[in-house]
Protein backbone atom coordinates (compact mmCIF):
# COMPACT_ATOMS: atom_id res chain seq x y z
CA UNK A 1 0.00 0.00 0.00
CA UNK A 2 1.45 3.33 -1.05
CA UNK A 3 1.90 5.95 1.67
CA UNK A 4 -0.21 9.06 1.33
CA UNK A 5 1.70 12.15 0.22
CA UNK A 6 2.20 14.85 2.79
CA UNK A 7 -0.05 17.89 2.55
CA UNK A 8 2.01 20.98 1.79
CA UNK A 9 1.10 23.96 3.97
CA UNK A 10 2.50 27.48 3.49
CA UNK A 11 2.23 29.93 6.38
CA UNK A 12 2.75 33.52 5.27
CA UNK A 13 4.50 35.74 7.80
CA UNK A 14 6.16 35.05 11.12
CA UNK A 15 3.92 37.03 13.45
CA UNK A 16 1.89 35.78 16.37
CA UNK A 17 -1.02 34.50 14.27
CA UNK A 18 1.29 32.63 11.89
CA UNK A 19 3.37 31.01 14.63
CA UNK A 20 0.16 30.10 16.47
CA UNK A 21 -1.08 28.34 13.34
CA UNK A 22 2.20 26.43 13.05
CA UNK A 23 2.04 25.49 16.73
CA UNK A 24 -1.53 24.22 16.44
CA UNK A 25 -0.66 22.10 13.39
CA UNK A 26 2.38 20.58 15.06
CA UNK A 27 0.41 19.78 18.21
CA UNK A 28 -1.46 17.08 16.31
CA UNK A 29 -0.15 13.54 16.86
CA UNK A 30 1.82 12.28 13.88
CA UNK A 31 1.91 15.65 12.17
CA UNK A 32 5.33 14.87 10.70
CA UNK A 33 3.80 12.21 8.47
CA UNK A 34 0.81 14.36 7.49
CA UNK A 35 2.17 17.83 6.78
CA UNK A 36 5.08 19.54 5.08
CA UNK A 37 4.95 23.00 6.71
CA UNK A 38 6.92 26.04 5.55
CA UNK A 39 6.82 29.46 7.23
CA UNK A 40 7.66 32.35 4.90
CA UNK A 41 8.97 35.39 6.75
CA UNK A 42 10.36 38.58 5.25
CA UNK A 43 13.65 39.07 7.06
CA UNK A 44 15.27 36.88 9.69
CA UNK A 45 13.31 37.88 12.81
CA UNK A 46 10.17 36.06 13.91
CA UNK A 47 7.51 37.54 16.16
CA UNK A 48 5.89 40.23 14.04
CA UNK A 49 4.41 42.91 16.29
CA UNK A 50 5.81 41.09 19.33
CA UNK A 51 9.38 40.87 18.04
CA UNK A 52 12.15 42.31 20.20
CA UNK A 53 15.92 42.25 20.34
CA UNK A 54 18.94 43.90 21.94
CA UNK A 55 20.97 46.73 20.44
CA UNK A 56 24.60 45.90 21.16
CA UNK A 57 25.71 49.39 20.16
CA UNK A 58 23.59 50.98 22.90
CA UNK A 59 24.35 48.99 26.07
CA UNK A 60 22.34 45.99 24.86
CA UNK A 61 19.11 47.90 25.42
CA UNK A 62 15.95 46.04 24.47
CA UNK A 63 14.25 47.40 21.39
CA UNK A 64 10.76 46.23 20.53
CA UNK A 65 8.54 46.49 17.50
CA UNK A 66 5.37 47.03 19.50
CA UNK A 67 4.18 47.72 22.99
CA UNK A 68 4.30 44.46 24.98
CA UNK A 69 1.25 44.56 27.22
CA UNK A 70 -1.19 41.69 27.51
CA UNK A 71 -4.60 42.46 28.93
CA UNK A 72 -5.97 39.95 31.40
CA UNK A 73 -8.89 39.14 29.12
CA UNK A 74 -6.59 37.71 26.42
CA UNK A 75 -7.70 34.24 27.45
CA UNK A 76 -6.81 32.52 24.19
CA UNK A 77 -3.33 34.06 24.15
CA UNK A 78 -2.64 33.14 27.77
CA UNK A 79 -3.98 29.63 27.21
CA UNK A 80 -1.60 29.24 24.28
CA UNK A 81 1.36 30.49 26.31
CA UNK A 82 0.57 28.08 29.14
CA UNK A 83 0.51 25.25 26.64
CA UNK A 84 3.91 26.32 25.29
CA UNK A 85 5.43 26.46 28.77
CA UNK A 86 4.03 23.02 29.63
CA UNK A 87 5.49 21.54 26.46
CA UNK A 88 8.90 23.13 27.04
CA UNK A 89 8.99 21.62 30.52
CA UNK A 90 7.83 18.22 29.22
CA UNK A 91 10.62 18.27 26.60
CA UNK A 92 13.14 19.28 29.30
CA UNK A 93 13.98 22.46 27.39
CA UNK A 94 13.02 24.68 30.31
CA UNK A 95 12.76 24.20 34.05
CA UNK A 96 10.11 25.86 36.22
CA UNK A 97 13.03 26.88 38.46
CA UNK A 98 14.53 29.05 35.72
CA UNK A 99 14.24 32.86 36.07
CA UNK A 100 11.44 32.87 33.48
CA UNK A 101 10.54 29.24 33.98
CA UNK A 102 6.80 29.77 34.37
CA UNK A 103 4.27 32.13 32.86
CA UNK A 104 3.72 33.68 36.29
CA UNK A 105 7.43 34.57 36.44
CA UNK A 106 7.46 35.96 32.91
CA UNK A 107 4.32 38.12 33.13
CA UNK A 108 3.35 40.14 36.17
CA UNK A 109 -0.18 41.45 36.83
CA UNK A 110 -0.69 45.20 36.73
CA UNK A 111 -4.00 46.96 37.29
CA UNK A 112 -2.84 50.54 36.85
CA UNK A 113 -0.97 52.57 34.27
CA UNK A 114 -0.30 56.20 33.43
CA UNK A 115 -1.02 58.10 30.24
CA UNK A 116 -0.13 61.69 29.46
CA UNK A 117 -2.27 64.59 28.29
CA UNK A 118 -0.67 67.57 26.61
CA UNK A 119 -1.49 70.51 28.84
CA UNK A 120 -3.42 73.39 27.30
CA UNK A 121 -3.15 76.97 28.53
CA UNK A 122 -0.60 76.28 31.27
CA UNK A 123 2.95 77.40 30.35
CA UNK A 124 4.39 75.73 33.48
CA UNK A 125 3.03 72.31 32.67
CA UNK A 126 3.62 70.67 29.29
CA UNK A 127 2.22 67.25 30.15
CA UNK A 128 -0.40 66.24 32.67
CA UNK A 129 -0.40 62.60 33.86
CA UNK A 130 -3.53 60.46 34.01
CA UNK A 131 -3.45 57.65 36.52
CA UNK A 132 -5.87 54.94 35.40
CA UNK A 133 -6.66 51.99 37.63
CA UNK A 134 -8.73 49.06 36.40
CA UNK A 135 -10.58 46.82 38.85
CA UNK A 136 -8.80 43.53 39.42
CA UNK A 137 -10.04 40.07 40.29
CA UNK A 138 -8.66 36.72 41.41
CA UNK A 139 -9.11 34.97 38.07
CA UNK A 140 -6.12 33.45 36.28
CA UNK A 141 -5.88 34.51 32.61
CA UNK A 142 -6.10 31.60 30.23
CA UNK A 143 -7.62 29.20 32.73
CA UNK A 144 -11.27 30.18 32.50
CA UNK A 145 -14.13 28.44 30.79
CA UNK A 146 -17.08 30.19 29.15
CA UNK A 147 -16.51 33.90 28.62
CA UNK A 148 -19.17 36.50 29.50
CA UNK A 149 -21.85 37.33 26.96
CA UNK A 150 -21.71 40.66 25.06
CA UNK A 151 -24.41 42.21 27.26
CA UNK A 152 -22.37 41.24 30.35
CA UNK A 153 -19.41 43.14 28.91
CA UNK A 154 -21.71 46.08 28.24
CA UNK A 155 -22.67 46.24 31.92
CA UNK A 156 -19.07 45.74 33.05
CA UNK A 157 -17.87 48.72 30.99
CA UNK A 158 -20.78 50.87 32.21
CA UNK A 159 -19.98 49.97 35.83
CA UNK A 160 -16.30 50.77 35.39
CA UNK A 161 -17.00 54.19 33.86
CA UNK A 162 -19.51 54.99 36.58
CA UNK A 163 -16.82 54.23 39.15
CA UNK A 164 -14.41 56.58 37.37
CA UNK A 165 -16.99 59.37 37.51
CA UNK A 166 -17.41 58.82 41.24
CA UNK A 167 -13.64 58.97 41.81
CA UNK A 168 -13.44 62.36 40.12
CA UNK A 169 -16.45 63.61 42.05
CA UNK A 170 -16.77 67.36 42.36
CA UNK A 171 -13.68 67.93 40.18
CA UNK A 172 -15.86 67.44 37.09
CA UNK A 173 -16.03 70.72 35.15
CA UNK A 174 -19.75 70.19 34.59
CA UNK A 175 -22.33 70.30 37.37
CA UNK A 176 -23.67 66.96 38.42
CA UNK A 177 -26.38 66.01 36.04
CA UNK A 178 -29.95 65.32 37.05
CA UNK A 179 -31.02 63.09 34.20
CA UNK A 180 -34.63 61.98 34.03
CA UNK A 181 -36.89 61.21 36.93
CA UNK A 182 -34.26 59.20 38.75
CA UNK A 183 -32.01 62.17 39.50
CA UNK A 184 -28.84 60.36 38.47
CA UNK A 185 -25.42 61.84 39.21
CA UNK A 186 -24.34 61.48 35.57
CA UNK A 187 -25.57 59.89 32.32
CA UNK A 188 -23.27 56.96 33.07
CA UNK A 189 -25.15 56.31 36.31
CA UNK A 190 -28.40 56.36 34.35
CA UNK A 191 -26.96 53.95 31.78
CA UNK A 192 -25.79 51.52 34.46
CA UNK A 193 -29.09 51.59 36.33
CA UNK A 194 -31.10 51.01 33.17
CA UNK A 195 -28.82 48.19 31.92
CA UNK A 196 -28.91 46.41 35.28
CA UNK A 197 -32.71 46.56 35.28
CA UNK A 198 -32.90 44.85 31.89
CA UNK A 199 -33.20 41.04 31.61
CA UNK A 200 -29.81 39.31 31.85
CA UNK A 201 -30.72 37.24 28.76
CA UNK A 202 -30.29 39.54 25.75
CA UNK A 203 -32.80 37.44 23.81
CA UNK A 204 -35.50 38.91 26.03
CA UNK A 205 -34.62 42.51 25.22
CA UNK A 206 -37.18 44.53 23.32
CA UNK A 207 -36.86 47.17 20.63
CA UNK A 208 -37.79 49.75 23.25
CA UNK A 209 -34.83 48.64 25.39
CA UNK A 210 -32.48 49.22 22.48
CA UNK A 211 -33.95 52.62 21.64
CA UNK A 212 -33.74 53.83 25.23
CA UNK A 213 -30.14 52.66 25.54
CA UNK A 214 -29.25 54.52 22.34
CA UNK A 215 -30.89 57.65 23.74
CA UNK A 216 -28.86 57.41 26.95
CA UNK A 217 -25.64 56.84 24.98
CA UNK A 218 -26.38 59.91 22.87
CA UNK A 219 -26.77 61.86 26.12
CA UNK A 220 -23.38 60.57 27.25
CA UNK A 221 -21.78 61.78 24.02
CA UNK A 222 -23.24 65.27 24.45
CA UNK A 223 -22.22 65.33 28.11
CA UNK A 224 -18.64 64.31 27.32
CA UNK A 225 -18.34 67.02 24.67
CA UNK A 226 -19.00 69.57 27.41
CA UNK A 227 -15.79 68.64 29.23
CA UNK A 228 -13.31 71.28 28.13
CA UNK A 229 -9.72 70.50 27.04
CA UNK A 230 -7.13 71.11 29.73
CA UNK A 231 -9.49 70.32 32.59
CA UNK A 232 -8.52 67.91 35.32
CA UNK A 233 -11.15 65.49 34.06
CA UNK A 234 -9.94 64.98 30.53
CA UNK A 235 -9.32 61.35 31.46
CA UNK A 236 -13.08 60.98 31.88
CA UNK A 237 -13.67 62.60 28.50
CA UNK A 238 -11.21 60.45 26.58
CA UNK A 239 -11.88 57.18 28.38
CA UNK A 240 -15.60 57.88 28.24
CA UNK A 241 -15.53 58.68 24.53
CA UNK A 242 -13.70 55.46 23.71
CA UNK A 243 -15.84 53.37 26.00
CA UNK A 244 -19.12 54.91 24.90
CA UNK A 245 -18.13 53.98 21.33
CA UNK A 246 -17.43 50.46 22.60
CA UNK A 247 -20.79 50.38 24.36
CA UNK A 248 -22.46 51.47 21.16
CA UNK A 249 -20.75 48.65 19.28
CA UNK A 250 -21.95 46.16 21.88
CA UNK A 251 -25.51 47.44 21.73
CA UNK A 252 -26.80 45.01 19.05
CA UNK A 253 -25.49 41.96 20.92
CA UNK A 254 -27.82 39.65 18.99
CA UNK A 255 -25.61 40.11 15.89
CA UNK A 256 -22.19 41.47 15.02
CA UNK A 257 -22.18 43.79 12.00
CA UNK A 258 -18.97 44.74 10.24
CA UNK A 259 -18.69 48.52 9.93
CA UNK A 260 -16.31 50.80 8.10
CA UNK A 261 -13.40 52.37 9.95
CA UNK A 262 -14.88 55.78 9.15
CA UNK A 263 -16.59 55.55 12.55
CA UNK A 264 -13.39 56.90 14.08
CA UNK A 265 -13.86 60.26 12.38
CA UNK A 266 -17.55 60.72 13.17
CA UNK A 267 -18.99 61.10 16.68
CA UNK A 268 -19.68 57.51 17.49
CA UNK A 269 -23.22 57.69 18.75
CA UNK A 270 -24.39 59.79 15.81
CA UNK A 271 -22.66 57.35 13.47
CA UNK A 272 -24.33 54.40 15.18
CA UNK A 273 -27.72 56.06 14.96
CA UNK A 274 -27.17 56.86 11.28
CA UNK A 275 -26.50 53.21 10.57
CA UNK A 276 -29.49 51.88 12.41
CA UNK A 277 -28.02 51.08 15.81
Amino acid sequence: MMSQAKRKIAIIGGGVASITAAYALTEQPGWQTKYDITVYQRGWRLGGKCASGRNREIANRIEEHGLHIWAGFYDNAFRLMRSCYDELVAMKLRSPEDPLGTLEKALKPLNAFILGEEAVGDPKEKWRPWYIEFPGNKLVPGSGGVLPQPFDYFKMVAKFLTGQIEKVGDALPLPRQVTGAGGYQSPFHQLLAYAQAMPADARLHTGQNGNELKEILEGIRIWLEGIKPGSGSMMIRHAGSISSWTLGRLLPWEWWPIRSSCAASIPSMAWNARHGF
